[in-house]
């Protein structure tokens, strides 16, 4: 996978997709449709992708986003929308005992 391309495709779902910000996983779907691939398999065939390098990798995939994102101010997440997930992940992991 061409850095650039990778990076072209998460610069144009940030841009297109303001959900995909605030979610790695979002982030990721959209831009394997981006790239002209299909999500709809199982979750073998999925790592069987990544592995075979038909797909990115996932943290290639956030890299990029971090690199977008500190390119283009603009195209971050926001962050208290951000700070709530991960007090409700927290919360339900239990370590908020509030």
């Amino acid at each position: 996978m061409q850095i650039m391309k990778l990076y072209d495709a998460v610069h144009a779902v940030l841009k297109e997709n303001s959900q995909a910000r605030n979610s790695n996983e979002y982030l990721y779907y959209f831009t394997i449709k981006k790239l002209g691939h299909t999500m709809d398999v199982s979750a073998i065939e999925l790592l069987r992708c990544m592995h075979d390098k038909e797909y990115p990798k996932f943290e290639a995939v956030t890299r990029a986003r971090r690199k977008v994102q500190e390119d283009y101010p603009a195209l971050a997440g926001n962050k208290e929308e951000r700070l709530e997930i991960a007090k409700n992940v927290q919360k339900d992991l239990g370590y908020n005992k509030d």
